[in-house]
């Protein structure tokens, strides 16, 4: 589902949460000393996700995606940040919202190098 780095740079919460559980479409958010930071649906998480991942960069995917086999195969192209080079990469998922998570983690894993 969302990692803990990615679900403390999309919800602002830098070093705040400490554990991540998903019960199906709501993902809660813990703190230290199980302090409940929150709870969201899966689609509105997704959603931030995606307003924080255009909130620096110059995102496009493909719209060539297409459904097959019960997974999801999406091209995010076009990531550019501060005028480097244009990159691609694919991604398989299960689900919509996974794909979303998926490449925000691929986005902050390689904001440093891109």
């Amino acid at each position: 589902m969302i990692s803990i780095l990615l679900a403390e740079a999309v919800l602002d919460q830098q070093g705040r949460i400490s554990t991540v559980q998903d019960s199906g479409n709501e993902v809660t958010f813990y703190g230290k000393e199980s302090e409940f930071l929150g709870t969201y649906n899966i689609y509105e998480l997704a959603h931030k996700c995606k307003e924080w991942a255009l909130k620096d960069m110059q995102v496009r995917i493909d719209q060539s995606a297409y459904y097959m086999q019960h997974r999801f195969i999406v091209t995010l192209l076009q990531v550019t940040v501060h005028n480097c080079a244009d990159t691609t990469f694919d991604i398989t998922c299960d689900t919509e919202q996974e794909c979303i998570f998926k490449s925000c983690q691929w986005i902050l894993d390689s904001k440093g190098t891109l």
